[in-house]
């Protein structure tokens, strides 16, 4: 036979108050997590409001603040309109980052920094949401967190000069709206008003380059930014082509710039082979032949030859250019023009 407990045997006074404790210890938890899916909407409320959607007095949610303050949660007040809810940024949401994972986040942030405002800003944004710690303390400490790594990357152009036209491109691209545009033409040195349809932007070299059916000539055409005079949004809208694909297009380029599609072929001296070879490809179509004279031909197909040209360049006098016809007889104007000056000096 068991013996059972005398202090507890019906004992109903202690078992009501355990009844009572535990449920209003539950009750409490319930109600705060409740206060906590509120605020984590990313809304604002007043007290009241919050009695009201949780059920319990003014009083009693003033205490919930104080246990959540405790706690170390952000609960932000603005002073103006009385209503409370989570610090900007802050979110129960949490991303679990390990300490690898936010180094390669600080050290990011030195190559964002280079893209202009609008990036870095809105780059030191999301870092500090993901690095958010309880205590409020959102910075990282260089010491601890930015690898010492070195990525080479040229700086965009005085972005801050035209920042508004890139905020006018990004609400026309997401709201597919037209835009009409002033654009100076550097080459020409001319200016020209024109109505284009903005598909994306690209970044290469230090500059932004927007791509945008032009219908002032009738196809898609590349635009510097930092070209552009004047821009304004229009009250026409315009539909995505569904066969455009911007990384595709891109990648007919050489880098940016788009023009007349060629197939380039390039001879390269036994002597820089190596060189040439340790990067496994320099464009998408790249096709490599290797010459029974240890020289080695490389074979590209690029919509338009002004930007290879200039790479091509880079690799003189160990290189020759064998196809098309027209780029190896504009390298020969080049290269004699140049042979010129250094005879005049």
């Amino acid at each position: 036979m068991v013996k059972k407990n005398p202090k507890v045997k019906n004992n109903k006074k202690f078992d009501k108050l355990t009844r009572s404790s535990t449920f209003g210890v539950s009750e409490k938890i319930v109600n705060i997590l409740k206060l906590l899916n509120h605020f984590d909407s990313g809304n604002s409320y007043t007290v009241k409001q919050l009695a009201t959607e949780i059920g319990v007095s003014e009083k009693t949610i003033y205490r919930y603040f104080k246990t959540l303050k405790a706690a170390y949660v952000p609960i932000y007040r603005d002073s103006v309109t009385l209503r409370y809810s989570f610090y900007s940024g802050y979110t129960l949401k949490k991303i679990g980052l390990s300490e690898d994972e936010v180094s390669v986040l600080a050290t990011l942030k030195n190559l964002v920094t280079n893209l202009g405002i609008p990036f870095a800003t809105s780059f030191n944004s999301v870092l500090d949401k993901v690095t958010y710690k309880a205590r409020g303390d959102i910075k990282l400490e260089k010491s601890n967190s930015e690898l010492p790594i070195w990525i080479n990357i040229d700086e965009s152009k005085d972005f801050y000069k035209f920042e508004k036209i890139f905020s006018i491109i990004s609400k026309s691209i997401k709201d597919t709206c037209r835009l009409n545009m002033t654009y100076f033409t550097l080459s020409r040195r001319t200016t020209t008003k024109r109505s284009i349809d903005p598909y994306g932007l690209i970044y290469s070299n230090g500059f932004w380059i927007m791509v945008a059916y032009c219908h002032f000539r009738g196809e898609v055409r590349h635009f510097s930014v930092d070209n552009i005079r004047e821009l304004e949004i229009t009250d026409k809208y315009f539909f995505y082509p569904e066969d455009f694909n911007l990384a595709e297009h891109v990648k007919r380029s050489w880098r940016y710039y788009s023009g007349k599609t060629a197939e380039v072929l390039v001879r390269f001296d036994e002597e820089i082979k190596h060189t040439i070879l340790r990067r496994e490809k320099w464009h998408p179509t790249q096709k490599v032949i290797n010459n029974s004279d240890g020289s080695v031909t490389l074979s590209f197909t690029v919509a338009g030859t002004e930007e290879i040209k200039h790479w091509i360049y880079k690799f003189l006098p160990n290189c020759e250019v064998l196809a098309p016809p027209y780029l190896r007889e504009t390298i020969k104007k080049d290269l004699l023009a140049a042979l010129n000056k250094y005879k005049k000096n």
